[in-house]
Parts: structure tokens; C-alpha cells; sequence
């Protein structure tokens, strides 16, 4: 639908979720062989297939939105819904969520804190760290800021705009 809504000159939104890193963890036999004598648990491995697999299909989706010259219109965002959920340890200790203590399912930060990463050719610069805290609410009123509405007036949540393309933080 990306390729038909570029042809046809309209904006899209691609919501992708990659289910499949969630336990029981089923490994990707496409990517197996990189991990087998990694000496990890089983488990271990599975876990790893299925993030190589998410890599590969993140990559993909780029590299068709490079194919179709709107990359450098496109904003992408990778985020996680909770902590990691590894099976590299016991939730309390410093394991599956290196250098945070705990994982998905805890209140310790690595089970609360979640990958966030941008990337808008020529809006984003490449490498930039914030260290703004954010959360999921604040996807509506930077959704709807890109847009150019007004979010609804019921909810939580800031633009992260502002944040993402390096010119301060909204309050």
C-alpha cells in the first residue's frame, strides 16, 4: 500500500509491529546459524533470530522507501511498548537490559525504558542523543502537529517535534 500511495501522491502512515519478539521465543530459522555455537541458552537464540528479523525487515522497509524517493520525506520512528524481554537473566538483576536492572514485566528502569529511535533524512540529524523524557502519549500530538491539526483537547501528551528535529523542547 506504501508503493500505491507514493504513485498515487498521497501521504501514508505504516504502522509495523514485529509480534514475534515476544516469548515463547520460536527461533527465525533464516538467521539460526548465526547463533548457534554463540554459547547462549537455547532461548537465548531464539530471541536473537527474531531481533535479526526485525533488523532485516526495518532495513527493508527503508531501503523501499529509498526505492522510492521518499525517504528524505519520510519520518520513521522505532520504538519499544515496554522493556526488554530477553530471556538472559532474573528480572532483578542486570541482564537482558544492559546497564538497567530488570526487564519487561519489572518497574526497574530496563523494564520500563524503551528504544526510541528517529530517523527523517535531512530533518533528523544522524546520531543526535536526546535525553528528553517522552512517552507513548506523546505520539498523537506530534502525529497531529506533522499533520497540521490541532490534537484532541482530552489528551496526555506533548509534540515531540520540536525534540526530534533539534530545535528545543516543547513544554
Amino acid at each position: 500500500r506504501v508503493t500505491e500511495a507514493v504513485e498515487a501522491g498521497k501521504p501514508f502512515y505504516l504502522y509495523m509491529s514485529h509480534y514475534a519478539v515476544h516469548a515463547p521465543f520460536h527461533s527465525d530459522p533464516r538467521f539460526a546459524a548465526h547463533y548457534k555455537d554463540s554459547g547462549k541458552p537455547a532461548a537465548a537464540q531464539a530471541f536473537a533470530t527474531l531481533i535479526e528479523g526485525m533488523d532485516k525487515s526495518l532495513g527493508d522497509i527503508l531501503d523501499h522507501l529509498g526505492a522510492l524517493g521518499v525517504a528524505e520525506n519520510t519520518l520513521v520512528l522505532f520504538l519499544g511498548d515496554n522493556g526488554s524481554d530477553a530471556p538472559l537473566g532474573h528480572q532483578h538483576a542486570v541482564a537482558c537490559a544492559a546497564p538497567l536492572r530488570g526487564k519487561k514485566g519489572a518497574t526497574y528502569e530496563g523494564g520500563i525504558r524503551v528504544p526510541f529511535v528517529a530517523r527523517w533524512p535531512g530533518r533528523i540529524k544522524a546520531g543526535t542523543v536526546s535525553d528528553h523524557v517522552s512517552c507513548f502519549q506523546d505520539m498523537m500530538p506530534t502525529f497531529a502537529q506533522l499533520a497540521g491539526v490541532d490534537p484532541p483537547k482530552d489528551i496526555d501528551g506533548i509534540s515531540l517535534l520540536p525534540t526530534l528535529t533539534g530545535k528545543g523542547v516543547q513544554e
